[in-house]
């Protein structure tokens, strides 16, 4: 038994790669966990991908960051007056 980790890449197993050949004289059912096949240029990319919207996330983050420290910095004067 496998442990799932939850996080799909969307990436195809060899299993599934592997052209189907199924017999009719078996009855069993065998399943084998194979790791997903990813090539150099598809991690690339997906790398590439989240460096982009990490880099988005963290503009995003500063933008609300700097939002909130000047109403925090509007309530301080406030409150001393």
């Amino acid at each position: 038994t496998g442990a799932t980790t939850g996080f799909s890449l969307g990436l195809k197993t060899a299993a599934s790669i592997a052209p189907a050949t199924a017999t009719s004289t078996s009855t069993a059912v065998v399943t084998t966990s194979t790791a997903p096949v990813m090539s150099y240029a598809q991690l690339e990319a997906l790398i590439n991908k989240w460096s982009s919207e990490l880099e988005d996330q963290e503009r995003h983050f500063l933008d609300q960051a700097t939002q909130v420290n000047a109403w925090d910095r509007m309530l301080v004067e406030n409150g001393e007056k």
